[in-house]
């Protein structure tokens, strides 16, 4: 079941259902009459799609992270930070010294 959009823009700055039709219409699809946070977020995945960090990023913080289990993966929310490079540790180290 989808969750109603709750927080969003402010009147100001246009309603949400607003900012995705302008994506949409662009796209040549057809305006929606409402919005739930999933399409939202669906309709940016579509519009970043190959900005995967910034995907990523929303999946964790939403909790929506089914997608990132795949061919044999299984992530587990304790996998979302991704660990510092070795040669990055090693420099960190040096600053000690």
């Amino acid at each position: 079941m989808q969750k109603p959009l709750l927080g969003g823009a402010n009147p100001t700055a246009g309603s949400a259902v607003n900012a995705v039709n302008i994506v949409r219409n662009r796209a040549g699809l057809s305006s929606l009459s409402s919005v739930t946070a999933d399409q939202v977020m669906d309709e940016k995945f579509a519009e970043l799609g190959m900005e995967w960090g910034i995907r990523y990023f929303d999946m964790v913080r939403l909790g929506n992270t089914a997608a990132l289990s795949y061919d044999g993966r299984n992530f587990t929310m304790d996998k979302q930070f991704l660990p510092y490079p070795l040669a990055q540790i090693e420099k960190i180290n040096a600053l000690d010294k």
